[in-house]
């Protein structure tokens, strides 16, 4: 499920992206499945930031975060930390996107996530 809604998303098409992810979301609210939650909740975020929703994408993200946060998910919080970067930039939202970004590359470099890291100091050089 979460795939086709990844690929209508990917091809211009999130209207219909969208209730497939708002029901693999219940999907996994209703088998109490944590991981599940938050990976949808990230796909979310990222299609109301091609919408232009910036608002409900800051507020997706930040959900995912927290759902990771309590699992423990270091990896997932240091990725979304830094899409959550890029979507506070876009509202100009600039000193809470820094923080968000300086987030994602001290998880990722204390982790050793270079990719990420090297992904979160991008974010970094675009805000400043």
């Amino acid at each position: 499920m979460i795939n086709q809604a990844t690929l209508l998303a990917r091809n211009n098409r999130p209207n219909d992206a969208e209730p497939i992810f708002q029901r693999a979301l219940e999907s996994f609210e209703d088998a109490g499945d944590l991981r599940g939650q938050a990976i949808v909740l990230g796909n979310l975020a990222d299609l109301y930031r091609i919408q232009g929703d910036l608002a409900k994408s800051i507020e997706y993200f930040n959900a995912s975060i927290r759902i990771r946060e309590k699992i423990g998910d270091m990896r997932g919080i240091s990725l979304n930390a830094n899409r959550l970067a890029h979507a506070l930039m876009d509202a100009g939202r600039y000193n809470e996107s820094i923080r968000a970004a300086e987030r994602s590359a001290d998880i990722a470099r204390q982790r050793g996530f270079l990719d990420f890291e090297m992904a979160a100091v991008d974010q970094l050089k675009k805000v400043h």
